[in-house]
């Protein structure tokens, strides 16, 4: 593969099929900017399933190298570091399955969804062994369909116990408007989003 030029990929090289260089597409295309976020700007209708498959690897690939991920679960490794950067908490390594970040003794799991008109659900997946207790603090934010903050907060595992609905022997937790209202939940939204405008 052609060795990308990262962060002036344009949709157009993926739709050629290769037929042009980055070098000869930064000519013809405007360097893309932060200030576009929201609008994507290219047409994806118009790309080939490779071509599509391509864009997204790229931007995998971008985002692993800019630290912002670490795994092939990008939302959930974004919701990660969008929390570890907020406060600074240690990732713990990819195989631990009871929590995502130690700070000061406490122990943090990260949950995030990304609702979309088309599943508006507010589940943050499924907790097994929840009696286990591996966690202390429930780290959760939910994204928009666009990727941007939602709302944001720390819920405490009593919360999590509590509310948790029991499906099959597994723990559904649905982060919905009530949850903030329950005592020791935390809103952490402006703490997200202030990292979010950095990253």
């Amino acid at each position: 593969m052609v060795g990308l030029d990262r962060g002036r990929v344009s949709a157009r090289w993926f739709r050629d099929g290769l037929r042009r260089s980055p070098r000869e597409h930064a000519e013809l295309d405007p360097p893309v900017s932060k200030a576009g976020d929201g609008d994507v700007g290219a047409d994806l209708a118009a790309l080939s399933a490779r071509g599509l498959m391509m864009l997204s690897a790229a931007a995998h690939d971008e985002l692993r190298a800019r630290g912002v991920i670490r795994t092939s679960n990008a939302t959930g490794d974004y919701a990660e570091n969008l929390f570890a950067k907020a406060f600074g908490w240690q990732l713990e390594r990819n195989s631990n399955a009871g929590f995502d970040a130690l700070h000061d003794g406490t122990r943090f799991q990260v949950k995030c969804r990304r609702i979309t008109p088309r599943n508006p659900s507010r589940q943050l997946g499924e907790f097994g062994n929840l009696e286990k207790a591996r966690f202390d603090i429930l780290a959760a934010v939910l994204f928009q369909s666009d990727f941007s903050i939602l709302r944001a907060a720390l819920v405490p595992f009593d919360v999590v116990r509590l509310r948790s609905t029991i499906v099959l022997d597994r723990s559904r937790f649905y982060l919905r408007d009530p949850i903030w209202d329950e005592p020791g939940v935390h809103d952490v939204t402006a703490d997200l989003k202030r990292v979010e405008e950095t990253l």
